[in-house]
Formats: structure tokens, C-alpha cells, sequence
């Protein structure tokens, strides 16, 4: 506000500028209300932002959950869901350790190496477990419901559902290679077009779960003074299941009887299966 000389040389300049006091007052008191006022509206509008945006994000996250689970009933189950609990029986018992490997080299040896008889003995009790009726498993029909993939009730116990621990197969499997290393002692006839074509199977097989489930530990190499030498070290940390708890699972449902594979049951599991070309098809009951 200008004020000119005259005016403030005046007796009345004082009240004068003491009312042009009061008005600036009041324009300050307007002007920090105003500003209060624009801050809440800005905060406001940024809350209104926010709290858009958090509702955005909770439907796409609710909507990913409720696809999930229509996948899951469709049959088109996302991968990384495929065997996780509760679809998988054993996960119950999946507990992991850390355990460091032996090299297995220069006498650092464990009982699954060497040629004998008890080393032969050994890994049969890897994979055999708490039956004579192969390694198979049974689960009940609650647990059968939740697989990704079809299987069949037991004939003459049809409360439960005939399943196979993929690990057992495997250690069958790399049980069957380590024999044909030694044929001699294993007297396997490597000629013999079966055992060709099943060792075939064996390494197809392997190859496949090492890709599945690849081991994320790391080899790790390290100075070696007696040899003056940087060299990888095989005794590195690895994280692992505790693979007794799972036997001991495996074994609290082992199947002991005898079942008879001509006999087919029609069950009311609507469950799709997978074929090795990755298709799905429709239950067959």
C-alpha cells in the first residue's frame, strides 16, 4: 500500500496506518488460512492418489488370487503352483538343513560307493521303502482331489489313491546306471536290448529332473597352498531336504498288499492328465 509523505507527516497517519495494520493483518491471516486451505487440498488430493492407487493394486491382487484358483479348478494350474501344498501330500513333511558334501574322491568315500554286496543293499534301502510291493504310496481320496494330475484308486482299498515319490524313482534309476557300470558283479547282460533301452530311460529320466529342480548351490573355488594352485572345492554347503523325514513319510503310507493292475475302478475325481506332449485331456475316471 503506498503512503504518501504528507499523509505520514499527519497527526492522523498514525491511526491511519494503524488501520492499513489491521487490514494487513487481516490479508495475512487470509492469506495463511488460504494457504492452510491449499495445502489440505493438496495433501487431500494426494491421499485421494494414493489411496486410488491401493485400490487398484488390491484388485489386481485379488484378481490375480481368485485366477489362481479358477486355474487351479480348471486344470490349467500356473506352473509355480503346480505341486505346491496342499496338491502335494509330501510337502508336509518337507523340512530343509544345510549339509556339506563329501567330495568323494581319495578315500573320501560313503557307502553307496565301491562294489559289494552291502553297498548294493544300501541303495536298494533308499528307494524301497517300508514295502516289499515296490516304492509305491498311497494317499486318500481328500488328498487325491487336490492333484494337478489324474491317478487311480487301489483295487480292494478304494479309499486310496496308488502315487510314486518321484525321488525314489530317480534313485532307482541312478541305481539301475551304477549297476551298469559293473556288470560283472550286477551280471547284467549289456547286450540285451531291455537293459540298453532301460538305461536309456534312466539317463532321459535324470536329465529331466536335474533341469526341473536344478541344484542353486554354488561350487566355489579356493587357494590350495600345497599345490599352489586356485582349485574348485567339491565340500561346498548345500541347502537340503531332510531326506529321512520324507522316507519316514513315505513309509507311514506305503502300500503292503498286493493290487491287481488288470482291475479298472471308475472314480468320480474329475482331474484332467497330462500327456508327455504337455496337452491335457479330460478325466477318464
Amino acid at each position: 500500500m503506498f503512503l504518501c509523505p504528507s499523509q505520514l507527516a499527519s497527526q492522523e497517519s498514525e491511526a491511519y496506518h494503524a488501520l492499513l495494520q489491521s487490514d494487513a493483518d487481516e490479508l495475512d491471516k487470509e492469506r495463511l488460512v488460504e494457504e492452510a486451505s491449499s495445502r489440505l487440498a493438496s495433501t487431500t488430493h494426494r491421499w485421494k492418489i494414493l489411496a486410488f492407487c491401493e485400490a487398484i493394486l488390491i484388485f489386481l491382487l485379488v484378481g490375480r488370487v481368485y485366477y489362481d484358483a479358477s486355474a487351479t479348478r480348471a486344470g490349467s494350474t500356473p506352473s509355480h503352483l503346480l505341486y505346491s501344498a496342499p496338491a502335494a501330500p509330501a510337502r508336509e513333511a518337507v523340512e530343509y538343513k544345510v549339509q556339506v558334501f563329501h567330495t568323494g574322491f581319495h578315500e573320501d568315500f560313503s557307502k553307496y560307493q565301491e562294489i559289494s554286496n552291502e553297498t548294493d543293499q544300501a541303495w536298494l534301502d533308499l528307494y524301497n521303502v517300508g514295502t516289499l510291493i515296490d516304492r509305491f504310496t498311497r494317499i486318500t481320496k481328500e488328498e487325491a482331489v487336490r492333484l494337478p494330475n489324474k491317478t487311480a484308486p487301489i483295487p480292494g482299498d478304494e479309499d486310496h489313491y496308488l502315487v510314486l515319490l518321484h525321488v525314489f524313482h530317480d534313485l532307482h534309476c541312478l541305481n539301475y546306471i551304477r549297476r551298469g557300470l559293473h556288470p560283472e558283479h550286477s551280471r547284467f547282460n549289456l547286450s540285451d536290448s531291455n537293459v540298453a533301452f532301460h538305461l536309456d530311460h534312466c539317463v532321459e529320466s535324470l536329465r529331466r529332473t536335474l533341469m526341473c529342480s536344478p541344484d542353486l548351490s554354488l561350487l566355489v573355488w579356493q587357494w590350495e597352498d600345497e599345490r599352489q594352485l586356485t582349485l574348485p572345492q567339491d565340500t561346498s554347503a548345500h541347502e537340503c531336504v531332510n531326506f529321512d523325514r520324507l522316507t519316514e513319510w513315505a513309509e507311514n503310507r506305503a502300500l503292503i498288499n498286493e493290487w491287481d493292475r488288470t482291475k479298472h475302478l471308475v472314480d468320480d475325481l474329475q482331474i484332467p492328465i497330462y500327456h508327455s506332449d504337455g496337452s491335457t485331456s479330460g478325466s477318464r475316471g
